[in-house]
């Protein structure tokens, strides 16, 4: 504060108040007089207190406060701290009030302090700042509208490991529930760090800034499967929403939250208690403690940025997501990125194939398989690796959309995500070419480290698009989790015997039956011999000639169902979804087949490939009127 601003306050000139405060006031009125000492003593204005002050440290600290503090610990951190380095604090508060904390930065700066904690009323203080600026004072700024660096340090860390919680539960679908305020973006900041380092895609939409209606119908859909809040009473509030709406936490959904020893906190009240990270305000105040004497003494100052420990409290409202608590159907196998390209007939050695259209869809036998089971409405998690290129966003965002939970996926840096060129003719026939990219590195030592994620796991698809090492893995593990494996051979000239053995039911195509079992043998007895390999059940399909099931007990063709031929790329994939997906519901094979030979036509009378996939209510809607007695088990 200098004779200028005190001038301004009384409303008289500068020399004014210089002959008041230096008694050469003879000719100022007594009313002028006065009301200009009012203001000298509220805002304890001395003219040399900066210039005799300026240079020394006088071992005295101000900290300038401006919300209650009966049940906030951070003065408890400031006095500890400054009391072990045998420093003196002034305390004062503004009580929200800004012209308070005016008179209160006028005082601390005329009373010599080396240094100054403060929490600004609001981010608009620029006469407060401007004093602070002129007396050239170490200062510290906390709290909302503060930025201490170790603070906000704090809670991106806190919002990092609530979100590592989840993520460690096998977690996906994690949202994050925030309240207004200078923490907000730092925990926003940490939640997505977290979700990046586990390969989890971010979405704004996934962000909410109360508990609404929104939030709960993704938690009734499964869409959300965990809550992170950035402030315990909106984790109280999404608690008590979740008690009326019959949502069992955390069965249904799990929650974690920050707990502060503020009033809002100590008082907040639920049910049970939740599973939070508690960050004491009194490391805030030891914290930026640190911090000032550290500046006035000319120490290192980043010794300041220190984060405190933090630990969850409790496991009390963590759980494994709803869907991998109930039985599921495990997809092992490509994330491609589809290029279709529409010919008039499907390319030969020494012909210019002229392409008509193309068009760019996620694909991969892994995701259309999938896709249809979730769209049969059955719990799925794919197995399987992409780049980290635009291809893969594009990737996790259609799976999302269909509810496939892809904990099992991971980004890999420098590589390139799979990529299926494939021409479909007018006849409805396609030929695919593949680059496996990524694919080439779903390892056995890739599944191995996933094992927990087969865990309620009923069927196990896999296809031969990943390394022959992580497929026979991917038998073991679901054997070990009492899965049956569905393998579908693809590009293989030959099946290790060691595979074979592992697998329960296999399903080639006419043309792969005979690329696995070569010479002039019938269907039956190439398909005799993958039994006498160890397979338990050989399912071949021909295209137009339906379907033939040979078991130890059954030989047994199907035919198609009745529907144009438009596009065949998916059709398998389809028959696969809708055979895991019957078989698990207790359909006896032969209606599974059935079921899924239908699940085959809807696919083969659209274009594309996990785009042309159906789904369940259209499905059984139309085998009712087909065979409905297909739909009794």
């Amino acid at each position: 504060m200098n004779i200028k601003d005190i001038a301004n306050l009384a409303g008289v000139s500068p020399s004014t108040v210089s002959k008041i405060v230096n008694n050469k006031d003879e000719s100022i009125s007594a009313e002028t007089r006065q009301r200009v000492l009012d203001i000298v003593k509220e805002y304890h204005y001395s003219p040399y207190a900066q210039a005799t002050t300026t240079g020394k440290t006088t071992y005295l600290l101000a900290v300038l406060l401006n919300t209650p503090l009966v049940h906030d610990s951070t003065l408890d951190g400031i006095l500890e701290v400054a009391q072990e380095n045998d420093y003196q604090v002034l305390i004062f508060n503004a009580y929200g009030n800004q012209k308070q904390e005016l008179k209160n930065i006028s005082i601390a700066i005329s009373s010599g302090a080396s240094g100054i904690i403060w929490e600004p009323v609001s981010a608009k203080n620029e006469q407060g700042q401007s004093l602070l600026k002129q007396a050239a004072v170490n200062l510290v700024t906390i709290g909302t509208f503060g930025n201490q660096k170790a603070l906000s340090t704090t809670y991106r860390m806190a919002a990092y490991k609530l979100t590592q919680s989840l993520v460690d539960q096998h977690h996906t679908k994690i949202a994050c529930l925030m309240d207004s305020g200078r923490r907000t973006e730092e925990f926003l900041q940490g939640y997505k760090e977290c979700l990046f380092d586990n390969n989890i895609y971010f979405e704004n939409d996934m962000v909410f800034s109360e508990v609404s209606e929104v939030l709960i119908s993704q938690i009734n859909a499964h869409r959300v499967s965990g809550v992170v809040s950035s402030h315990y009473h909106k984790a109280t509030e999404f608690a008590e929403w979740m008690r009326t709406r019959s949502v069992r936490i955390p069965k249904d959904v799990s929650l974690v939250s920050i707990r502060d020893d503020s009033a809002d906190t100590l008082f907040a009240f639920t049910p049970q208690p939740l599973s939070t990270i508690t960050i004491r305000n009194a490391d805030y105040g030891r914290s930026a403690c640190e911090t000032i004497i550290k500046y006035i003494e000319e120490k290192d100052d980043t010794a300041g940025d220190a984060v405190p420990d933090l630990h969850l409290d409790n496991n009390d409202t963590i759980a494994t997501p709803y869907e991998l608590s109930q039985s599921r159907v495990v997809v092992v196998g490509s994330i491609n990125v589809d290029t279709y390209l529409s010919v008039a007939s499907l390319p030969e050695t020494g012909q210019t194939t002229s392409i008509s259209a193309s068009e760019d869809i996620p694909g991969g036998r892994g995701v259309n398989q999938a896709i249809g089971v979730a769209l049969l409405e059955k719990p799925v998690i794919l197995i399987g690796k992409t780049g980290s290129d635009s291809e893969s966003d594009h990737i996790h965002q259609e799976l999302d959309k269909y509810n496939v939970t892809t904990q099992g996926i991971t980004r890999m840096d420098h590589i390139n995500t799979g990529k299926a060129y494939i021409y479909i003719a007018q006849s409805g026939n396609s030929t695919i070419s593949l680059i496996p990219g990524a694919n080439n590195y779903v390892t056995a030592e890739y599944l191995e480290e996933r094992r927990q994620l087969f865990q309620n796991c009923k069927y196990c698809l896999i296809q031969s698009e990943i390394p022959m090492d992580g497929v026979e893995k991917a038998c073991d593990i679901a054997h070990a989790a009492g899965a049956k494996t569905i393998f579908k051979p693809s590009t293989l000239k030959e099946i290790p015997k060691s595979l074979l053995a592992k697998i329960d039911i296999i399903l080639p195509n006419i043309d792969e039956l005979n690329e696995l079992q070569p010479g002039s043998g019938s269907l039956i007895g190439k398909a005799k011999l993958l039994l006498e390999s160890g397979v338990k059940t050989v399912i071949v399909t021909m295209g137009s000639d339906g379907s033939f099931l040979v078991t130890q007990d059954i030989q047994q063709q199907f035919p198609v169902a009745a529907f144009p031929l438009i596009d065949n790329t998916a059709a398998s994939d389809a028959f696969i979804s809708a055979l895991a997906v019957y078989l698990m519901d207790g359909y006896d094979l032969i209606k599974a087949i059935r079921i899924a030979t239908y699940a085959a036509g809807f696919c083969i009378a659209r274009e594309g490939s996990s785009t042309s996939l159906i789904d369940r209510k259209s499905l059984e809607a139309y085998i009712r009127q087909q065979a409905p007695e297909l739909l009794t088990k």
